[in-house]
């Protein structure tokens, strides 16, 4: 039995890095400079996920509820749809940042490109302006949005529904119910190390560097679309 439950907890973990989970939390956090922000963004869409698979775990387990495969499907697209706009407006605010490409010849014969942003035209506007993000407060509305990405992302999982039937069949509804609860605490866990782990970085570059905090943030955008299209893609054929 315990075998069971610590397995239900490293699949919860693993599935957190599931491609479109990281682009999804990626982009809600991709202008953040705050590390202590990106991590309560991870825990807030793990939260809205976890609670979405055990409503619907205890719906398998109580009352033998399953998802057909086309509103599977179609939940699986609203997702795809998600991360596309989610992935836009990263690219769309960069954009309105008004960055500019400039082409360099030095004197010596060496020349070099870079971009850069009026939002941080100058190092005294760049110490300012990460001095105020270091203050500035978490936005509700933008808790909310990361909680609904999260709901949603519960909702469409392929994986979490492979997780409720094998929960379902663990033996009974007691040890199901662990077993669900031990995956949805994994889930959280996995999508605060991964903050950790993969957006910490970038939350330096766009503090400190401003430049390439502009190109790790097109990046971010530009690969959360990508993402979303292939869901898309995968469950509209």
């Amino acid at each position: 039995m315990f075998s069971i439950l610590g397995l239900g907890f490293l699949l919860g973990m693993q599935h957190a890095l599931e491609a479109d989970h990281i682009a999804a939390v990626a982009s809600l956090t991709s202008g953040d400079a705050s590390r202590r922000r990106i991590v309560v963004h991870g825990a807030t869409w793990g939260t809205g996920h976890a609670l979405t698979l055990m409503v619907f775990g205890g719906a398998v387990l109580l009352f033998g509820f399953q998802v057909d495969d086309g509103i599977a499907h179609w939940l699986e697209f609203a997702v795809g749809a998600m991360l596309a706009i989610l992935g836009g407006r990263v690219i769309v605010s960069v954009l309105r940042e008004r960055i500019h490409i400039h082409f360099h010849l030095h004197s010596d014969g060496r020349s070099h490109i870079h971009a850069h942003s009026h939002k941080y035209a100058s190092a005294s506007h760049r110490t300012h302006a990460a001095h105020d993000h270091a203050h500035t407060r978490l936005s509700f509305a933008h808790l909310v949005q990361t909680f609904a990405v999260g709901i949603m992302h519960g909702m469409a999982g392929t994986a979490a529904l492979v997780i409720l039937v094998t929960a379902s069949s663990v033996g009974s509804v007691g040890q199901g119910a662990s077993y669900l609860c031990l995956f949805a605490l994994g889930s959280v866990l996995g999508m605060v190390m991964l903050t950790g782990i993969v957006l910490f970085p970038a939350s330096y570059a766009i503090r400190d560097t401003p430049t390439l905090g502009l190109i790790v943030r097109t990046t971010i955008g530009v690969a959360t679309v990508i993402v979303g299209g292939h869901v898309m893609f995968e469950n509209w054929v």
